[in-house]
């Protein structure tokens, strides 16, 4: 894996100050004031909606940093040279005052300097210590909670940036989503998806509670999740997709992949490097398009493993299914058989690809021609 992806993610783990100078602090109070809206059926109190709209001039290939404790994030690419930021807002509340005090208890600081844009938004005086341990639902921080959690409801921020941009977007509570831009990508929210559309350059996303979603990536890619699934088009470059709890599926990577899951199958459609595939509960696919240039590892406790391969594929395999049926559509140049072992050489032998299953079968076929 390149240099970027380790630093992306760093980044993403440390949450480095980017040392930006003030700029201005605002409340969050929208142009044109509040508006009760309609409250939802079976509702006791009525909703009502704040807007804050605000715009910067674009530097060439900039980037924008947007760290939030709640909401979701949307950004989509302009052509011009203008950032526009928009947030929308409704909470429920008996009157007017009581929204007013929760709008204004969000502060939201907008930075600049030298092409860069950090945006913080925090609760700030919503914070109580928190006894109730045995209603855990809400919001904490620091072993308080947020008083007015219950009277929350939509959240949305939306970023409207030059293609050429890079973005750094974090959120504690909110799905995110990103298209088109050819910049670099850091994603992060502690509950909610991540859908990335047409991205032009490195990206590294995480979620703790979500499903990860990738069309396209320019570089590499890595993608990270507690407790969902990954689906992933194209990437050019190389991929770490890692899930705790999810399936894994990708359509084509042009260099290496790692995929990680303990508990979901791996289908790799078509991959040019080498592969370390893993799964502690699931089958493993992987077709490969050239030649291998380094070792593979296809793992699964519990499913078949099924490696496909070019015809003019110069490998060794090593193959263990622990009691199950190995079998290879190729013709092996010479192969050592042992129950349902195999240690063999196809095309006189090469880099060694490691398959393995403790419970089901391995398959080694040949990758079908277009």
């Amino acid at each position: 894996m390149e240099t970027a992806i380790t630093n992306l993610a760093l980044a993403l783990s440390s949450g480095a100050a980017l040392g930006l100078s003030l700029l201005s602090s605002v409340l969050g109070r929208a142009r044109g004031g509040l508006r009760a809206r309609r409250h939802r059926p079976g509702a006791t109190l009525p909703d009502f909606e704040r807007r804050l709209r605000r715009s910067f001039q674009a530097a060439p290939s900039g980037r924008v940093s947007l760290n939030t404790e709640y909401g979701m994030i949307k950004v989509v690419p302009i052509d011009g040279e203008l950032i526009e930021f928009e947030l929308v807002r409704s909470v429920s509340a008996k009157d007017k005052p009581s929204a007013e005090e929760i709008f204004d208890d969000f502060r939201i600081d907008f930075r600049e300097s030298e092409g860069e844009l950090r945006i913080e938004a925090r609760f700030h005086d919503g914070w109580r210590p928190f006894t109730d341990k045995g209603n855990l639902l809400g919001m904490f921080k620091g072993g308080c909670h947020l008083v007015y959690w219950n009277n929350l409801r939509e959240h949305k921020f939306q970023l409207r940036l030059p293609r050429n941009y890079s973005v750094e977007l974090k959120t504690g509570y909110g799905s995110i989503s990103v298209e088109g831009l050819e910049g670099e990508a850091l994603i992060d929210t502690l509950t909610g998806d991540i859908w990335l559309g047409n991205m032009g350059s490195a990206v590294a996303a995480e979620t703790s509670a979500g499903d990860v979603r990738l069309a396209r990536s320019g570089r590499n890619a890595s993608l990270k999740t507690l407790g969902g699934s990954i689906q992933v088009g194209q990437v050019y470059g190389d991929l770490r997709a890692t899930t705790l709890g999810g399936s894994i599926g990708v359509q084509t990577v042009t260099g290496c992949v790692e995929a990680e899951t303990l508990g979901g199958r791996i289908r790799i459609h078509g991959v040019g490097g080498a592969v370390r595939a893993k799964t502690g509960g699931g089958s493993v696919e992987v077709r490969m398009t050239s030649q291998p240039e380094a070792e593979s590892y296809l793992v699964t406790s519990s499913g078949s493993v099924t490696v496909y391969l070019p015809e003019s594929a110069e490998v060794d395999i090593n193959a263990d299914a622990n009691g199950s049926r190995v079998s290879a559509e190729f013709d092996l140049d010479s192969k050592v058989v042992r129950g349902s072992k195999l240690n063999a050489s196809i095309n006189g032998g090469g880099p060694e690809i490691y398959l393995r299953s403790a419970s089901g079968g391995i398959y080694v076929r040949k990758t079908p021609t277009a």
